[in-house]
C-alpha cells in the first residue's frame, strides 16, 4: 500500500505460487528377495514390513505405492505387509511420492518356491505283484490305475 503527499491511497495485492519441484528421496530399498513357500502352501504371506521402502521429502509427508507384476499381480498402498506372493518370481516397482506429485522410484524382485516335497500316502499295489510280459516283448503294459500312487501336498 502506498500514499502520496496529498494523502491519496495506492494498492495492489499479487499471488505468489511457490512449486514443489524436488522430488523425495527413497532412504531405503530392500534387494531381491528368494524365499520358501509357506508350509503346505504354494505361496508365501509377508507377515511384517521388512520389504517395504521408507524415504523424506523436503517439504513434509509421503505416501508408498507397490506394482506386483509377474506371478503375483497386484497394486499395494502404504505397506507389503500381509501381501500374499504366489510361486514364482514377482517383479516389485515401488514408488515414493510428495504431496506435489513428485515421485522416486526402486525396483526389486521376489522369487517363491516351492521346497516342500509331496507326501505318498498309498504306494498303489497293495502287494507285490508278479505279472506276465506281454506277447512277443519283454515288457508288460499295465492298463489302469491300481498301481498308481496317491500323494498329497501341494
Amino acid at each position: 500500500m502506498a500514499t502520496d503527499i496529498y494523502g491519496n491511497v495506492g494498492a495492489c495485492s499479487f499471488v505468489v505460487s511457490i512449486l514443489d519441484t524436488i522430488s523425495p528421496i527413497i532412504t531405503s530399498c530392500t534387494s531381491n528377495q528368494q524365499v520358501s513357500a509357506d508350509p503346505a502352501a504354494c505361496t508365501y504371506t509377508l507377515v511384517d514390513a521388512s520389504w517395504d521402502i521408507s524415504g523424506t521429502d523436503n517439504c513434509g509427508s509421503v505416501s508408498y505405492q507397490y506394482i506386483l507384476s509377474g506371478a503375483t499381480i497386484d497394486t499395494v498402498n502404504n505397506t507389503l505387509s500381509g501381501v500374499i506372493f504366489n510361486n514364482g518370481l514377482t517383479n516389485i516397482q515401488a514408488t515414493l511420492y510428495d504431496g506435489a506429485g513428485n515421485v522416486d522410484v526402486c525396483l526389486f524382485n521376489v522369487d517363491i518356491q516351492d521346497t516342500e516335497l509331496p507326501v505318498i500316502t498309498a504306494c498303489g499295489a497293495i502287494i507285490d505283484t508278479t505279472v506276465i510280459a506281454d506277447a512277443g516283448v519283454c515288457m508288460y503294459t499295465n492298463n489302469g490305475t491300481g498301481w498308481d500312487a496317491i500323494v498329497t501336498g501341494k
